[in-house]
């Protein structure tokens, strides 16, 4: 049967609001960069597990309800292409230092010496600054904030807002006592920030690096987390701040990530995840980002 020309402009009009729902959807995702190091620095202690923190948080936000969809690619060991820094709405950053021979840091070399970096990571870096600049967000994660390199310190201001300083920071939650973690309690100092939507201060044994190295003159710096360190003579430390930098951009740097069984907390990891979408431009949902995980039977 052939059909008549306004049943062919009844199809297309009934047809097109689909289309238009779809290709809103493509247009909606999030495109999330998350780059692990290698599980280099404890050994087969439970701890810097930055692969697992990385692989539950990609699968938190995969499974997360709502109209934002994420497109997100995890590298492990390896630090991302210039095209996949140009397609990106936002990198994470989950690795070792940048301080010593035999760990890897995700975006700087380890390099002790105070003189320039070598051409080829140069070429590296500039890509990485030119992203940064065009507006794509940045967060860093716990050893990842220690950086050495002085280069590497003055981006790191621009970029996040601060860096964990030898010499000045401090990873002892109690110096009068091992292990460097503790039982800490955090507090929010600009509750009205997105990224705290739906939160409730948490207690857990973590290692938050305190004493951080910030410019708090800086008006795009805002704080997010305190805690109370160290434990035998407290102080309101930041342990996680936010900034806005200039061209639409933002960073975030939090300096917990020691323990991969603190990302079965759910503010703990909501806090996380509210951080991704915040820095990515996304909305933060008032309620936070909702997600269920379930803990591992011990062993596995």
């Amino acid at each position: 049967m052939k059909l008549r020309p306004y049943y062919l402009i009844l199809i297309f009009v009934l047809l097109l609001p689909a289309a238009a729902r779809s290709q809103s959807a493509a247009d909606s995702s999030i495109n999330l960069l998350l780059v692990a190091g290698p599980n280099d620095h404890c050994g087969d202690n439970p701890c810097h597990q930055y692969i697992e923190d990385l692989q539950l948080l990609k699968k938190c936000l995969e499974e997360t309800p709502g109209e934002t969809s994420f497109a997100i690619e995890l590298l492990i060991g390896t630090r991302p292409s210039t095209d996949q820094l140009k397609a990106a709405d936002a990198l994470i950053v989950h690795s070792s230092a940048d301080r010593k021979l035999g760990e890897w840091h995700a975006l700087f070399p380890q390099n002790e010496a105070e003189n320039g970096y070598d051409e080829a990571y140069q070429e590296f870096l500039d890509v990485l600054d030119a992203q940064l600049k065009r507006g794509m967000g940045l967060m860093v994660l716990h050893y990842s904030t220690w950086v050495d390199h002085p280069t590497a310190r003055e981006h790191y201001l621009d970029w996040i807002g601060g860096y964990y300083h030898r010499g000045q920071s401090h990873v002892n939650a109690d110096p009068t006592k091992k292990p460097t973690t503790g039982i800490t309690t955090v507090s929010f100092p600009t509750p009205t920030h997105p990224i705290l939507n739906g939160l409730t201060p948490w207690t857990t044994e973590a290692e938050y690096y305190y004493d951080i190295y910030f410019q708090k003159e800086d008006p795009r710096w805002t704080p997010l987390l305190n805690a109370n360190l160290p434990l035998n003579d407290p102080q309101p430390h930041t342990v996680a701040c936010a900034v806005e930098r200039e061209g639409d951009g933002r960073g975030l740097g939090f300096t917990g990530g020691h323990f991969h069984k603190n990302m079965y907390l759910e503010d703990y990891r909501k806090f996380i995840l509210n951080a991704i979408l915040w820095v990515a431009k996304a909305e933060v949902p008032l309620q936070g980002v909702v997600s269920t995980v379930s803990q591992p039977n011990e062993g596995e």
